[in-house]
């Protein structure tokens, strides 16, 4: 290996750069080791992205040293650091090293809390269905008008307000209860166009016991009065959505991803960004991009992406956990220790050599992931018959 090649796995250090620049000189550390380059590719971004977030929060005096999104896969606990693997899906996590369970501004953490939550969703929608022949569930989506001088705290603040007269109207509980309602999941979603600023929508997952056709056009004059008590208003055509999703089969399999992933979607092709697009933009030199992404992280910092209305996980049998456990690792009941090495080394490890020995322990190739380190001289244990060696 070159000398280049080996200071770029070891240095810590991230230049400023875009990501594209970097990209080009990833490479295996040998041309006989064989990596899948897309599983590869999507963590080296999150790696970068996440780096590039936490110094540009910190240049602008909104986090410390302190915080634990500064501290997130900085830095190790304990003296082992251990990667597990999920055999069955090829997948790879670290074990031990400091999270912030930041589902909404964390590239490396929210990934793995909304993959969860996007199964725990999957996991309500198909036993609610299953359970009898008349149960379905809703989206609802309700939105409002908002300008490019808008800013996110005050449009969220509102927002929340006119959600709330919503809910707390007499008519629209009697009109959905009528309907046989039985529990709702809340999601949030923020996404941003330089021609409107920040746009602010909430998805609601209904389960209900009836299928009938409720009278959309009644839901959305209430609506339209409750942003008018916040001091918002809507267009009657756009402000409120619903889709009854049993009679919509193939709108099924979108329901759990569209709740929790709505801030990783792709939104360029109709104008507006997502949170972590916006976030690429501004590692790539946008300033505009860079002032979104600081009002974002700091406006939705400690607001969580999924509410569920009180009793609803318990009836599915889900139990409660927080994206900090999630994060930290949560279950490993299904993944097997696959390696460990010393704890204190790994803050030294760059983006890349993270990124590499990820895809090694994803695919199973420990000789690589000790070639891997015998380029920085640290050593690597592979479990054999429950102990390390």
């Amino acid at each position: 290996m070159s000398r280049q090649k080996s200071a770029a796995l070891s240095s810590g250090n991230l230049k400023r750069s875009t990501l594209k620049e970097v990209e080009c000189n990833i490479s295996p550390i040998s041309d006989s080791v064989k990596v899948d380059e897309a599983y590869l590719l999507r963590f080296y971004r999150r790696f970068y992205y996440h780096r590039f977030s936490q110094e540009l929060l910190k240049s602008k005096g909104i986090i410390a040293v302190d915080s634990s999104y500064w501290k997130c896969h900085r830095f190790s606990i304990g003296s082992l650091m251990e990667i597990y693997r999920n055999s069955t899906e090829k997948t790879a996590y670290y074990q031990h090293v400091e999270t912030c369970g930041n589902s909404r501004a964390c590239p490396v953490c929210a990934p793995r809390v909304m993959g969860t939550r996007s199964a725990e969703i999957r996991s309500a929608v198909h036993a609610w269905l299953a359970e009898c022949p008349l149960n379905t569930c809703y989206l609802l989506t309700l939105t409002f008008s908002h300008s490019v001088s808008d800013t996110l705290s005050d449009l969220n603040c509102r927002f929340s307000s006119a959600t709330q007269t919503f809910w707390r109207n007499g008519s629209v509980r009697r009109m959905l209860c009528s309907h046989g309602y039985f529990g709702r999941i809340n999601s949030l979603e923020i996404q941003y166009s330089l021609r409107n600023g920040y746009h602010p929508h909430l998805h609601i997952l209904i389960f209900s016991r009836h299928i009938h056709d409720i009278r959309v056009d009644a839901l959305k004059q209430h609506w339209l009065a409750a942003l008018a008590c916040s001091g918002l208003h809507g267009s009657f055509d756009y402000a409120l959505d619903l889709i009854e999703a049993r009679s919509a089969e193939q709108y099924l399999t979108k329901i759990s991803s569209e709740m929790s992933l709505g801030h990783w979607k792709n939104g360029r092709d109709t104008g507006h960004y997502s949170p972590f697009q916006v976030l690429q933009l501004a590692s790539e030199k946008y300033d505009w991009a860079e002032s979104v992404w600081c009002e974002f992280y700091r406006c939705m910092k400690g607001v969580h992406s999924l509410y569920w209305s009180k009793g609803l996980k318990k009836y599915f049998g889900i139990s409660e956990k927080s994206d900090k456990n999630i994060s930290d690792g949560g279950d490993l009941n299904d993944l097997d220790l696959f390696c460990a090495f010393p704890g204190y080394q790994y803050r030294q490890f760059s983006t890349q050599f993270r990124s590499f020995l990820i895809a090694y322990a994803a695919a199973g190739d420990f000789a690589s992931v000790r070639d891997l380190f015998a380029t920085v001289g640290v050593p690597v244990w592979q479990k054999y018959n429950g102990e390390l060696f």
